[in-house]
């Protein structure tokens, strides 16, 4: 304004402050750069952070203030990065707001399926051997997680570990110890030496799950729990599949049991007497109901969270078969009551949302249509591309996208029907793309030894070891699913490639070879003199690749990584294979080799890609096959061109040669492997002496650094490309308010009458008021046993409010919660406890704080603009008034009172503070607003330069009181006036810092039936503390959320106050009696208030809150938002339990969470 006010304040300070603040900063932080880079990264990151900073820290004090809560950045970064993404991968992850599933982000684990209960596999199973198997085979080579079965595969009626409930009730369901000796391995194992029967109750449980949980995490491997959602009900395969149907399972006597369950006369044997007595436990548990909702519960309930529960933080997540029979939300809760970073995904039968399910923190991932291989083109190739195009470093919303797939025919037998090209290049790309891939790998066979029944199957350890050394190169992309090659080696566009592999094409049964690399050493030696010819070679599939073909005289031993002495006789042919069980002739060289009888000589074949077949199972230097011509010798198996190799390997074709005028062909013998292997492959890892053609690179990339991460100062992001969401042009500048911001000094001689002098009696009356503070109870009335929610949205220009649809946000309130009630949604007017950035429109902000206020990118988000003076202004807030008075549903104003001059916080936390915000020079500006030589930019002008706002206007004081009173007639004022009839009332945080009076007067002229509430006083119980200028009480709990999380019995207090000291759910003031304050709760959902985990359970919140409401007090969830692309919506956890809580707000007494009992002091 052009004209200071027409009165100056009544008590004008009369003095400068004479203490300086209490304490400054510890040191200054590094400066931001003045000028925004010249050029963007080459490569910029693909996924905006959700909620990164927006300035960097200024060094963390060394003692966190007592009375304010820490702020978690919220805005995007301003400006684009400095210098382009560092491609080594971070010495650190953010420490905070970081996926739980990021460790599994560009990286692959296995899986395993062991049978649960008692049988073979669980009384014989050796944990230490499968531990040192994968020690020695697998860890180095960048395995990270298991997932291993706690329940039998897909049936859900035996598990891996004991149970309170299934133990004792379903006999055999989980495993017991048996000595060997009393557990036979013939057909008549379930009897003892003296043939006596073995009564299980008589041994000791085994909790096989927590023994692979405990080796695997010595080697910090992470794993995760495969369940099995149709539980003991079977309601997927129903009672034929048990483990006791019919009389199957020598230790439970259905024939016995069957007539009395069933009541089928007598004899009945055709019953899973399991499954009956999982139904009456059900019945007895929850009120004689057994349906199937109730089944789904009881499943979550009672065997989810139990082993959840037993398991806690040493179990990474679990894995969730049959989804679509699943009460997914209480089985979310259930976990995370005891795993709050579970991660969790759920299968269901509808493949198409495989892709992400609101419920998934990483997708299920296995094959989209099970009757075929799971190297077919229809199952992943589409996921795969999608993962790369659409997905933001892996993730779509908050979920990773990760890929399951059986390594064999069938997931726990059968053989690879993977090309290891095809899975090098196919995996590699999810990699790159962030994603994440598990291999479903099989237990070796047992053929007659119990020993190997622990052991992985050494083939497909083997395959896993040789797809993984190749990630070090790049792929070709050749298994685009596209095009197919023709017998040349050009490509033919008319025919469609099918990845599928079948046994009789690719492995080669005629050889017995199902183990693929780029080549073998092997030695041969003569019985008769000879001329050798050429060779033909065994290959996995129907493929163009390259060949070599190396020789040399004597044998190759002590000369596998040495190309000194090898004379090479075939130089990169490309052949066309014929594939599997047919021998490819290679052409002849271009001389014989002679040889003469009882000399040996070293062959070495090597192809451009791991497709050569060869077998395993005898030892290095042992005959292999032989006839009276020729001996061909076990020889090795090698990954690189003279680099690394194993031994133990024998080569699969033909050696054509010519002895005494005959040319033979000697095929080399199907080798079935020795099972248990004797020994894991010894990898000789020695340099090559020939150098790669293309350089290598890392299999793991660097993560882009847009996972928001929350110390960083400078996050590195580009900006995003979508198109604005505002449809609404800018509003009309409001005009300057002259409002006086004092209170009478001198109260009414003659109270105002107050329609409810005592508490009031008639819930549906809506009193009138008088200006006068005196008569400030009633406006809250319409909230009185009622409830509402609140949300946080970050204020002022960034990429949350660029983005944001405020559209999308009322349709889904509308859809989902409307119907249960919800009557108020708290909005942050201000950002969060700061109050110097907002979502309206100013007519100082605005305009001299550039970046405070909204405004509208006309192509959506770009941070690269730093003049906003050009673009329109965007009143986010009052969208939220327009949309939410359009159903029905009041908005309330979220304000911090510390306001622009940043009373409580100072202003090293301002927006604009060193440099943050780009559209602020804080090096240009803070010279001669402090009046500190340049160059100087350590100040925030945004705050200079309201102080000097308000030094203009209150007669050159920038006191604190006048700063105080000018946030009221000025900020608080303007917003008032602006929003009128359509505001409900305000939420005013910092109330230690409010001119409260002044603040409520400004309200009360503009938005006279305003219900007004400040934070400060007393928490705990709740108490009218602030009357009169109170309409409810600001109703926070303990403010320590670590030590007392919201449900905790602390926050008790505040629900039987409502009750036992509140009338009719108001609070009289005992200073100014008369004067009323609505009992009201604002409670967190979280473990914070605008983001973390879930820390209710459905019950407490539904009894806790069901006795606030009874009482006629208001309640308030404060729930946080959605993250990535949907970051207008609520957090779909957020959403599904509030309507778990809603269904149910009308629980009459006895109560269970009283807080009378320890056990529930919390949750």
């Amino acid at each position: 304004p052009t004209n200071p006010p027409t009165r100056p304040p009544t008590n004008p300070p009369t003095r400068p402050p004479t203490n300086p603040p209490t304490r400054p900063p510890t040191s200054q932080p590094v400066p931001w750069p003045t000028r925004p880079p010249t050029r963007l990264p080459t490569n910029p990151p693909t996924r905006p952070p959700t909620n990164p900073p927006t300035r960097p820290p200024t060094n963390s004090p060394t003692n966190a203030p007592t009375n304010a809560p820490t702020r978690p950045p919220t805005n995007p970064p301003t400006r684009p990065p400095t210098s382009a993404p560092t491609t080594s991968p971070p010495t650190q992850l953010p420490t905070s707001d970081t996926p739980s599933t990021a460790f599994m982000s560009g990286n692959q684990g296995i899986s395993l399926i062991i049978p649960g209960g008692v049988n073979d596999d669980t009384v014989m199973f050796d944990v230490g051997a499968f531990t040192s198997q994968f020690r020695q085979s697998l860890l180095d080579y960048g395995v990270s997680w298991v997932i291993i079965n706690l329940s039998n595969h897909k049936y859900g009626d035996t598990y891996l570990a004991p149970h309170p409930y299934l133990t004792f009730e379903h006999i055999g369901s989980t495993p017991k110890v048996i000595p060997s000796n009393i557990w036979k391995n013939d057909n008549d194992d379930v009897f003892g030496d003296d043939n006596m029967f073995i009564y299980l109750e008589n041994y000791r449980d085994r909790d096989l799950f927590r023994e692979f949980l405990d080796a695997l995490d010595s080697m910090n491997v992470k794993v995760f729990a495969y369940m099995s959602a149709q539980g003991p009900a079977m309601l997927t395969s129903t009672e034929t599949k048990a483990y006791d149907y019919n009389n199957i399972y020598p230790f439970v006597d259905s024939c016995s049991l069957c007539p009395v369950l069933t009541s089928q006369p007598y004899p009945f044997c055709g019953c899973a007497p399991s499954v009956h007595f999982w139904r009456r436990h059900v019945r007895n548990s929850y009120g004689g109901r057994d349906d199937e909702v109730i089944m789904k519960v009881a499943y979550a309930e009672i065997i989810v969270d139990e082993y959840a529960k037993r398991y806690k933080d040493k179990l990474a997540g679990f894995y969730f078969d049959q989804g679509d029979v699943a009460d997914m939300v209480l089985i979310v809760e259930c976990i995370r009551d005891h795993i709050p970073k579970a991660m969790i995904s759920f299968g269901t039968e509808n493949k198409s949302i495989r892709l992400h399910y609101p419920f998934d923190d990483f997708t299920f991932g296995t094959p989209v249509d099970s009757t075929i291989p799971s190297s077919d083109c229809s199952n992943y190739y589409p996921f795969i591309t999608t993962t790369e195009v659409a997905s933001q470093d892996g993730y779509f919303d908050t979920t990773l996208a990760h890929i399951h797939a059986p390594l064999n025919s069938e997931w726990d037998s059968g053989s690879i029907v993977w090309h290891p090209r095809q899975a090098h290049e196919w995996q590699s790309r999810m990699i790159a793309a962030r994603g994440a891939w598990t291999w479903g790998v099989k237990r070796a066979s047992i053929d007659g030894n119990m020993a190997t029944l622990s052991y992985m199957d050494p083939e497909d350890v083997l395959f896993v070891q040789i797809v993984n050394e190749a990630m070090k190169k790049t792929p070709d992309y050749k298994y685009l699913c596209e095009e197919s090659p023709t017998v040349s080696p050009t490509v033919s566009a008319s025919q469609p490639v099918s990845l599928a592999v079948s046994d009789e094409d690719v492995l080669g049964a005629d050889f017995g070879a199902t183990i693929y690399m780029h080549g073998n050493m092997f030695d041969i030696e003569a019985m008769k003199d000879m001329l050798i010819h050429g060779l033909d070679v065994m290959a996995s599939i129907n493929t163009v690749f390259s060949i070599k073909v190396y020789t040399r005289t004597g044998t190759y031993k002590r000369h596998e990584t040495n190309i000194f002495g090898w004379d090479l006789i075939l130089d990169e042919v490309d052949i066309w294979s014929k594939g599997g069980n047919k021998a490819t002739p290679l052409p002849d060289f271009s001389d014989p080799i002679e040889m003469l009888a009882g000399t040996t000589r070293a062959f070495y074949v090597t192809s451009s890609e791991p497709v050569l077949l060869c077998s395993m199972g005898m030892q290095e230097g042992e005959i292999a096959t032989s006839n009276s011509n020729l001996r061909l010798y076990v020889g090795t198996l090698n990954l690189d061109e003279f680099g690394i190799y194993a031994k133990d390997y024998t080569w699969n074709g033909n050696i054509r040669f010519e002895a005494t005028q005959e040319i033979t062909l000697i095929p080399t013998v199907s080798l079935k492997p020795s099972i248990p292997p004797t020994t894991v492959p010894t990898i000789s890892i020695q340099p090559s002496k020939k150098p790669s053609q293309l350089p290598t690179r890392s299999s793991r990339p660097t993560f882009n650094p847009t996972l928001p991460p929350t110390i960083s100062s400078k996050p590195t992001v580009s900006g995003s490309s979508n198109p604005s969401i505002s449809t609404h042009p800018s509003p009309i500048a409001s005009v300057k308010p002259t409002i006086s911001s004092h209170p009478s000094k001198k109260p009414s001689s003659t109270p105002s009458i107050s329609s409810r002098p005592t508490a009031p009696t008639d819930p549906s009356s809506s009193p009138t008021r008088s200006s006068a503070p005196t008569t400030i109870a009633g406006n809250a009335e319409w909230m009185a046993g009622n409830h509402g929610i609140s949300i946080r949205i970050t204020g002022g220009t960034n990429y949350g409010t660029v983005l944001y649809d405020v559209d999308a946000f009322v349709l889904e309130l509308e859809d989902k919660l409307l119907s249960y009630g919800v009557k108020w949604v708290i909005v942050t007017l201000s950002t969060s406890y700061y109050g110097d950035r907002y979502l309206g429109q100013h007519s100082f902000l605005t305009t001299n704080l550039p970046g405070s206020t909204p405004k509208e990118y006309d192509n959506g988000w770009d941070g690269s603009i730093t003049d906003l003076s050009t673009l329109p202004d965007r009143d986010i807030f009052g969208e939220f008034v327009d949309r939410l008075d359009g159903i029905n549903v009041k908005v309330i104003a979220y304000m911090a009172a510390q306001g622009p001059a940043l009373l409580i916080s100072g202003e090293t936390k301002a927006y604009d503070y060193m440099d943050n915000s780009p559209y602020v020079d804080s090096f240009d500006r803070c010279p001669s607003l402090t009046g500190t030589p340049a160059p100087f930019g350590a100040c925030a002008p945004s705050v200079h330069l309201w102080k000097a706002h308000v030094a203009e206007r209150y007669f050159g004081s920038k006191s604190d009181a006048t700063l105080r009173k000018a946030f009221a007639a000025i900020i608080v004022g303007e917003y008032a006036e602006r929003y009128k009839q359509k505001l409900a009332g305000f939420f005013f945080d910092n109330g230690e810092v409010a001119d409260i009076p002044a603040i409520y007067e400004v309200v009360q002229e503009s938005i006279p039936h305003a219900a007004v509430t400040f934070n400060k006083g007393q928490r705990l119980p709740l108490t009218n503390n602030n009357a009169p200028y109170e309409d409810y009480t600001f109703g926070w709990p303990h403010f320590d959320f670590n030590a007392y999380p919201p449900p905790d019995c602390k926050n008790y207090p505040a629900i039987t106050s409502v009750e036992d000291k509140a009338q009719r759910g108001y609070f009289e003031s005992s200073d100014v009696p008369g004067q009323y304050s609505l009992g009201h709760l604002y409670m967190p959902l979280n473990d914070d208030w605008a983001k973390g985990s879930i820390v209710w359970q459905t019950d407490k919140a539904q009894e806790w809150m069901s006795r606030v409401l009874r009482a006629r007090g208001a309640w308030t969830w404060a729930v946080k938002r959605a993250t990535g692309s949907a970051l207008s919506a609520i957090d779909f956890e957020d959403v599904q339990f509030l309507r778990r809580v809603y269904t149910n707000l009308n629980m009459p007494g006895p109560y269970t969470y009283n807080c009378q009992n320890n056990r529930f002091s919390f949750r």
